[in-house]
């Protein structure tokens, strides 16, 4: 299968992109962001582990720690729920992915039979006993025997993985791509070009003015302008280092104004960039996306000049780049 891996500084419009996409009958698509290639402990850190960062501890700890995080995404309770809504409240995080149920839109009995071949497609023993770094309270004790790998055995492996749960997911209806719209897929490109040699990468941008005011009002977003400018400019700067190394042919940019208030002419330009055939659904879905929904220009009204004076040194470069009056 091909990915469609969607990426863009957060609240830039990548999942507004993802639910136009995943419209095409040849895509399928989950709900939630994937997050589990990308983020910390995921397939990228699992795969530098049993390669070229291999070590018999280091291989041990990443299967751990990708296990770990897939059954932690795997579902969630009412008593979970109720955690989630109250302990922010009172300046506490809430156990990690509590509401993501990977394992819901895949199918429990599924994910976790699959998640179990996958580990043992990496580990040729697991040891009854414990080293210094094993999880705490294990109960029983193990450690995973694994590596070290070729990056090319592990990439075919994870990519094996990732096409199953979505075939699974699509019903095994001959889909031929699936989609993901976990924002930092971007500043990940290189390895993820790695391990999905095919993927097609769309970074969705939009005034980073906006976004910051749109950054502000999520617990994870920040609480101050500075500080969330400075976050935005070195993404937005990293991201313009890695583009660089990338092939033209593997990476689209498309601004969010453009799919707000001009759809049309881009849906032939995803279709022939991402390999699918043209389907009046995938336009009809991407007529949906209406310029008041994305609330362009939000930032004139929600930051103050005080603000803007002192945030345009770190997002002016950004801004004249892509086209944005400053």
């Amino acid at each position: 299968m091909i990915p469609i891996l969607i990426g863009g500084t957060g609240r830039s419009g990548t999942s507004i992109l993802k639910r136009a996409l995943a419209s095409h009958p040849n895509v399928v698509s989950i709900p939630n962001e994937l997050r589990v290639i990308a983020d910390p402990g995921g397939a990228l850190d699992l795969k530098a582990a049993l390669t070229y960062r291999w070590s018999p501890y280091n291989a041990d700890h990443a299967i751990q720690r990708f296990r770990r995080l897939l059954l932690d995404c795997a579902s969630t309770n009412l008593w979970t729920r109720a955690v989630v809504l109250v302990l922010p409240r009172l300046g506490i995080s809430p156990p990690r992915y509590a509401t993501w149920q990977l394992g819901h839109f895949f199918g429990v009995r599924y994910y976790r039979r699959r998640l179990d071949r996958l580990i043992d497609d990496l580990s040729y023993h697991v040891t009854g006993g414990s080293w210094v770094g094993s999880p705490a309270y294990q109960m029983p004790a193990r450690i995973y025997e694994a590596g070290s790998f070729s990056p090319d055995e592990v990439s075919e492996i994870l990519r094996d993985f990732f096409d199953d749960l979505f075939r699974h997911r699509g019903g095994d209806a001959g889909q031929t791509h699936w989609i993901d719209d976990t924002p930092y897929n971007f500043v990940h490109a290189r390895d993820l070009l790695d391990l999905f040699p095919n993927l097609r990468l769309i970074h969705v941008y939009r005034d980073l003015r906006d976004v910051l005011a749109s950054h502000r009002n999520f617990r994870w977003g920040g609480d101050d302008p500075v500080a969330i400018a400075q976050r935005l400019s070195n993404l937005m700067r990293f991201w313009v280092q890695i583009r660089g190394q990338l092939p033209s042919s593997a990476y689209m940019e498309i601004g969010l104004e453009a799919l707000a208030t001009t759809p049309t002419p881009l849906v032939t330009q995803i279709c022939q960039f991402v390999g699918l055939p043209f389907d009046e659904r995938l336009e009809a879905g991407l007529r949906r996306i209406q310029p008041d929904r994305v609330h362009m220009g939000r930032w004139k009204h929600e930051l103050s000049n005080d603000e803007l004076t002192a945030v345009l040194p770190y997002l002016a470069p950004f801004l004249e780049a892509y086209g944005y009056a400053v």
